[in-house]
């Protein structure tokens, strides 16, 4: 099916900036372009479509004819006789040597061999759809961690942003206990979350390397450039009905149908046993002894009708028909798993979107208290734990933001992936 692009593609900004920029860039198409490289996945399936190539031209083979020489020389132990022009001088002579160009050809297979072709293409087809449905998974697992490493850094400058405020405020207190205005005691509390916050950027920093170390596997190589954000969710989706409707743009949907055509036609091969076959084999003798000698050539047509073989030829019939029958029960069970997976995608993406904006209100609450309860602290109408407590609060909601707004990017391209339209074009 003919790949189309949804409106993803309008919000993918994918220009990569220049390679030599000072700090270095690396955007999701480059880091997409570079796993597409070195995925052993992929290569995988490449190989898996050699391997097709390589039935069909078996199969073409049976259909061919076939043409090789044959050299020969019988030799037993007879008494040599004279001469070598009569039929049974020819047959009791100590050496009887022959070459001959051997000629094969089916005529009649009972159609074997074109649904042998059938079945091949079919098999070359349903591998090509799972390496592009292999590409877009590998997309999507570039993406995830592409963006992993985005909102981890985010995160970073979120618990920087808390240290350097930490700071102040113990700096003020400092000045205020020097003033007799403070207690010593709401300067340690305050120095203990400064502790604490130490802690929380080190562990950030850790799992941002572990991040990066990811994405570099996927890669190929280390991750130390710039990671930059690419799009922007669209603020009205579609119905989920519409995504619906696209989920037969999957190439995994494809490779199913197509391994029903494939199960389909490796039963009609089966079937064919049951019919006569007629074959035709010719040869041409450059050289020959005795009374054959003038005899340059000869063709033989066999004619095989097949009465009764065990019951393996029914066996294989009856195997090839449960084969169908479960490739279609697996087809009609992957078309209704993808609408499952498009259905949860487009909930999780509505849900984490309006997550996102709860929070985003949240944040801008949390840090107008913070503010609030700061003058208040100087007029002395709050203490210092509320003071910490709010600024705790307004860090939570910030960071519960910031990976609520990186999650429903990647809930988005979950969708896509879903319906079967990433990764866009621009990315191939």
């Amino acid at each position: 099916m003919k790949a189309r692009l949804i409106p993803v593609a309008l919000f993918l900004c994918l220009t990569a900036p220049d390679a030599g920029a000072e700090g270095g860039v690396l955007t999701l198409k480059e880091s997409f372009e570079r796993a597409l490289t070195r995925s052993e996945t992929l290569a995988i399936q490449d190989q898996n479509i050699r391997i097709a190539e390589a039935h069909y031209l078996q199969a073409l083979g049976t259909a061919l004819p076939q043409i090789e020489v044959r050299a020969s020389e019988l030799i037993q132990d007879t008494v040599a006789t004279s001469g070598d022009g009569s039929v049974g001088q020819t047959f009791t002579r100590r050496s009887r040597p022959e070459v001959a160009v051997n000629l094969r050809q089916p005529l009649f297979q009972g159609f074997r061999e074109f649904r042998a072709l059938k079945v091949s293409s079919a098999e070359k087809l349903k591998n090509t759809y799972q390496r592009d449905r292999a590409r877009q998974i590998l997309f999507a697992d570039t993406a995830r961690a592409y963006y992993t490493v985005l909102e981890l850094e985010h995160e970073l400058k979120i618990l920087q942003s808390l240290r350097a405020t930490l700071q102040k405020r113990a700096s003020e207190l400092k000045n205020r206990i020097d003033l007799g205005k403070s207690r010593a005691s709401e300067l340690l509390t305050t120095e203990s979350e400064l502790a604490s916050n130490e802690a929380d950027l080190e562990n950030a920093k850790g799992l941002i390397l572990t991040a990066r170390d990811y994405l570099g596997f996927l890669v190929g190589e280390p991750v130390t450039d710039r990671l930059i954000d690419e799009f922007s969710v669209p603020s009205s989706a579609k119905t989920v009905g519409d995504y619906i409707a696209l989920r037969e743009r999957r190439p995994d949907l494809d490779a199913s149908e197509e391994q029903v055509r494939l199960s389909k036609g490796r039963l009609d091969y089966e079937k064919g046993a049951r019919y006569p076959t007629l074959d035709m084999e010719a040869n041409y003798y450059p050289y020959r002894v005795g009374f054959q000698k003038d005899i340059d050539w000869d063709v033989n047509f066999l004619l095989t009708v097949p009465i009764f073989k065990g019951g393996a030829t029914r066996g294989r019939i009856r195997e090839a028909a449960a084969g169908l029958k479960q490739s279609e029960f697996s087809h009609e069970e992957n078309e209704r798993r993808a609408e499952l997976e498009i259905r949860q995608a487009y909930h999780k993406l509505a849900a984490t979107k309006a997550r996102e904006n709860a929070l985003k209100r949240a944040e801008a609450k949390a840090g107008a208290n913070y503010r609030a309860q700061t003058e208040e602290y100087t007029l002395g109408l709050v203490n210092n734990l509320e003071v910490l407590q709010s600024l705790r609060d307004w860090q939570e909601k910030r960071v519960g933001a910031n990976r609520s707004h990186y999650e429903t990017k990647l809930e988005y391209l979950g969708l896509l992936i879903a319906t079967g339209n990433m990764p866009p074009k621009e990315l191939e």
